[in-house]
Protein backbone atom coordinates (compact mmCIF):
# COMPACT_ATOMS: atom_id res chain seq x y z
CA UNK A 1 0.00 0.00 0.00
CA UNK A 2 1.20 3.50 -0.60
CA UNK A 3 3.92 1.66 -2.95
CA UNK A 4 4.14 2.84 -6.75
CA UNK A 5 5.34 0.51 -9.39
CA UNK A 6 5.43 1.67 -13.03
CA UNK A 7 4.46 -1.52 -15.26
CA UNK A 8 4.24 -1.21 -18.80
CA UNK A 9 0.95 -3.12 -20.02
CA UNK A 10 2.52 -5.13 -22.31
CA UNK A 11 4.40 -6.87 -19.51
CA UNK A 12 1.39 -6.72 -17.05
CA UNK A 13 -0.75 -8.63 -19.84
CA UNK A 14 1.97 -10.63 -21.67
CA UNK A 15 0.41 -14.01 -20.26
CA UNK A 16 -3.56 -13.35 -20.73
CA UNK A 17 -3.46 -10.29 -23.37
CA UNK A 18 -5.72 -8.83 -21.70
CA UNK A 19 -6.82 -6.76 -18.39
CA UNK A 20 -9.80 -7.48 -16.27
CA UNK A 21 -11.45 -3.62 -16.44
CA UNK A 22 -13.91 -4.64 -13.22
CA UNK A 23 -10.22 -6.28 -11.30
CA UNK A 24 -8.74 -4.66 -8.53
CA UNK A 25 -5.18 -4.57 -10.67
CA UNK A 26 -7.07 -1.94 -13.37
CA UNK A 27 -8.61 -0.40 -10.33
CA UNK A 28 -5.38 0.83 -8.87
CA UNK A 29 -3.45 1.56 -12.24
CA UNK A 30 -6.86 3.92 -12.70
CA UNK A 31 -6.17 5.34 -9.30
CA UNK A 32 -2.21 6.04 -9.86
CA UNK A 33 -2.66 7.26 -13.08
CA UNK A 34 -5.16 9.64 -11.88
CA UNK A 35 -2.90 11.05 -9.08
CA UNK A 36 -0.17 11.43 -11.89
CA UNK A 37 -1.90 14.27 -13.63
CA UNK A 38 -0.13 16.57 -11.47
CA UNK A 39 3.17 14.84 -12.52
CA UNK A 40 2.89 15.01 -15.51
CA UNK A 41 2.06 18.55 -16.14
CA UNK A 42 5.26 18.61 -13.86
CA UNK A 43 6.89 17.29 -16.16
CA UNK A 44 5.56 18.80 -19.20
CA UNK A 45 6.92 22.15 -17.62
CA UNK A 46 10.32 20.83 -16.55
CA UNK A 47 10.66 19.61 -19.98
CA UNK A 48 9.84 23.46 -21.65
CA UNK A 49 12.06 24.82 -19.13
CA UNK A 50 15.19 22.45 -20.11
CA UNK A 51 14.33 23.24 -23.77
CA UNK A 52 13.88 27.50 -23.45
CA UNK A 53 17.46 27.05 -21.73
CA UNK A 54 18.96 25.22 -24.81
CA UNK A 55 17.15 27.80 -26.85
CA UNK A 56 19.16 30.45 -24.44
CA UNK A 57 22.64 28.91 -24.52
CA UNK A 58 21.99 28.19 -28.48
CA UNK A 59 21.14 31.82 -28.59
CA UNK A 60 23.72 33.32 -26.51
CA UNK A 61 26.33 31.17 -28.78
CA UNK A 62 25.49 32.85 -31.71
CA UNK A 63 25.39 36.35 -30.54
CA UNK A 64 28.81 35.48 -29.69
CA UNK A 65 30.32 34.31 -32.84
CA UNK A 66 28.27 36.91 -34.75
CA UNK A 67 30.48 39.60 -32.22
CA UNK A 68 33.75 37.76 -33.38
CA UNK A 69 32.37 38.50 -37.32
Amino acid sequence: YNTFILVPIKAAVSIRRQVDVRGQLWRQVREITVDLAGDAQDALKNELNRELQCLTVARENVIRRLSKL
